[in-house]
C-alpha cells in the first residue's frame, strides 16, 4: 500500500510532528478541542497540496487565484491531489440553493424545458428556468426572491432618548441623523414646525409627528446638508457656498433610495427581506413560473422537502426525457435524504445552512456530480466534522456515503469527534492530550 510520509511539521503549535499514513483507506483525526487537528488536516496536509496544485497553473492563473503560503514543515512525501469538503468550503451566496448546490435544479430545468408545458403557448428554453440568468430572473427582484424594505421600527433605538440624543440608531455624536440630509437646527426647525423639537423625547412624539420624521414633509423648504453655512466658513482652502434648498424628504426614502445603489452592511440593519410580491418568493419569471410538467410547477417542486419531492418525480409521466434524466436526478434526492437532508427543500438559500447541513450538500455534490465516484479516484478528500448537527439515526447514511467515496480509490481524512463515526475508520490518528501548547 502506497503512503503519505510527512515530517517536521510545525503549523500553529505543531511541534516537528512526523506522520506516515497509509493512502487508500479511511483517517480519522481525534483530540481535544485545539490539540492541532485543524493544524494537521487544513494548515499543513491541504495547504500544501493546493499550493502544488497552484505551481502547476501559468503564472496568470496564479495571479488571478492568489497566493497561498506554504505549509510550515520539513518535507511531504506521497501527497495525492487533495479536495476540501469542509465546513468552511461551501461559499454561501444569496443566488445559490440546494438545488443549485447539489446539481439536481440543473436536471429539473432540462426536463421543464424539454416536456414542459406553457399555459401562455410559450417555447420554453432551460434559461427560463434559471433564477440566475436574465431571461428566467423575475424583473421585479432579479431572481433573489424577496424585496428589501426599510423598517421604521429598526431605525430606532432608545425611544426615551431626544433625537439629538440619539433616538434612532443612524445619529451621529454630534446629534446628526445620517439619511436625513439636513443639520440637527435645521432637524429642528422641521420638528418646530409639526409642534416638537429635536430636544423631545421619541416616545413622546405623535404618530403624525413620527411619520415626518420618517417621511418627510412640504411644510416648509429647508437647506440640505451636513454642516452649516457657520461651520463650513471655517474650513481653511474651500469657499463655502450657500446650500440647496428643498424640502424634507424624510429618513425612509433616502434609505430606500440608497439601498438600490448599494446593499452594503450598514443600511441593512435597517432593513428586512420579504417574499417578493410580483413572484411570490418563486425568484423565477413567468414563463418559469407557470410551466407544467405532470400538472406540476418547477416553483412547487423545488418548495417540497426533498425525501417528498422524490416520491412525487417517480409519479411522473413516463416520457423518453425523463427516463433519461431520472437514474441521476433521483440518485441524488436519495443522497441527499441519507446524509439527513431529507427535511430540506431545493429552493432552500444556501445563506439560511448551517455549516452541517451545508458541509453534507457540498459532499453529495461532489459525489453525485461525477467529480469523485463518477472515477476521479486517487484524491485525498478532507472533511471537518461531517456529523455535525446529524442525527443518529443518520449516521449510518454518513457512513455509507464516505465509503462511496473510499471505494472510488480516495483517502479519507476525516476529523471527528463522534465515536460512532470513528469506528469506522482504519486507522486512526490521535492529537493530544491537551489543547494549545500540549497538543
Amino acid at each position: 500500500m502506497s503512503k503519505l510520509i510527512l515530517t517536521g511539521a510545525r503549523e500553529n503549535n505543531l511541534k516537528d510532528v512526523d506522520l506516515e499514513l497509509p493512502l487508500g483507506c479511511w483517517i480519522s483525526v481525534i483530540g481535544p478541542s485545539g490539540s492541532g487537528k485543524t493544524s494537521l488536516v487544513h494548515q499543513t496536509l491541504l495547504r500544501e497540496g493546493q499550493r502544488r496544485y497552484l505551481s502547476a497553473l501559468s503564472p496568470k492563473a496564479r495571479l488571478q487565484l492568489g497566493k497561498l503560503g506554504r505549509a510550515e514543515l520539513q518535507s511531504l512525501e506521497g501527497l495525492p491531489v487533495t479536495l476540501s469538503v469542509g465546513e468552511g468550503a461551501l461559499s454561501a451566496s444569496a443566488r445559490s440553493t440546494v438545488g443549485t448546490l447539489s446539481g439536481c435544479l440543473d436536471l429539473l430545468r432540462l426536463l421543464f424545458a424539454r416536456v414542459g408545458v406553457d399555459p401562455g403557448g410559450q417555447t420554453l428554453t432551460r434559461s427560463h428556468f434559471s433564477f440566475n440568468h436574465p431571461v428566467g430572473a423575475c424583473p421585479a427582484c432579479d431572481g433573489l426572491g424577496v424585496e428589501d424594505q426599510v423598517d421604521p421600527e429598526l431605525l430606532v433605538a432608545d425611544p426615551s432618548k431626544t433625537l439629538r440624543q440619539g433616538a434612532l440608531r443612524p445619529t451621529l455624536k454630534s446629534g446628526y441623523t445620517v439619511y436625513s440630509q439636513v443639520t440637527v437646527d435645521v432637524m429642528d426647525r422641521i420638528c418646530q414646525a409639526h409642534g416638537f423639537d429635536v430636544d423631545t423625547p421619541w416616545e413622546q412624539l405623535s404618530p403624525e409627528q413620527i411619520q415626518v420624521v420618517f417621511y418627510g414633509t412640504q411644510a416648509l423648504k429647508v437647506p440640505f446638508g451636513k454642516h452649516s453655512i457657520e461651520s463650513r466658513m471655517k474650513w481653511s482652502g474651500i469657499t463655502a457656498r450657500p446650500r440647496e434648498e428643498g424640502y424634507y424628504r424624510g429618513l425612509v426614502p433616502v434609505i430606500q433610495e440608497t439601498l438600490k445603489r448599494d446593499r452594503n452592511p450598514n443600511i441593512l440593519r435597517f432593513v428586512r427581506s420579504v417574499p417578493c410580491s410580483a413572484c411570490s418568493g418563486a425568484r423565477l419569471s413567468r414563463p418559469g413560473r407557470q410551466a407544467q410538467v405532470g400538472g406540476h410547477t418547477l416553483p412547487a417542486l423545488l418548495a417540497m422537502p426533498v425525501q417528498v419531492l422524490a416520491s412525487t418525480l417517480e409519479g411522473l409521466p413516463s416520457t423518453p426525457v425523463w427516463r433519461a434524466l431520472a437514474p441521476s436526478l433521483l440518485s441524488r434526492l436519495e443522497r441527499l435524504t441519507r446524509l439527513g437532508l431529507g427535511h430540506l427543500s431545493l429552493q432552500r438559500s444556501s445563506t439560511t445552512l448551517s455549516g452541517g447541513e451545508g458541509q453534507r450538500v457540498r459532499l453529495a455534490a461532489q459525489i453525485s456530480g461525477g467529480r469523485i465516484a463518477g472515477g476521479l479516484g486517487g484524491m485525498l478528500v478532507a472533511l471537518d466534522e461531517p456529523t455535525l448537527g446529524l442525527h443518529p439515526r443518520s449516521q449510518g447514511g454518513m457512513a455509507q456515503v464516505l465509503e462511496e467515496l473510499r471505494w472510488a480509490g480516495n483517502t479519507l481524512v476525516v476529523v471527528e469527534h463522534d465515536p460512532d463515526m470513528v469506528r469506522y475508520a482504519e486507522h486512526l490518528v490521535e492529537m493530544g492530550p491537551g489543547a494549545g501548547p500540549q497538543g
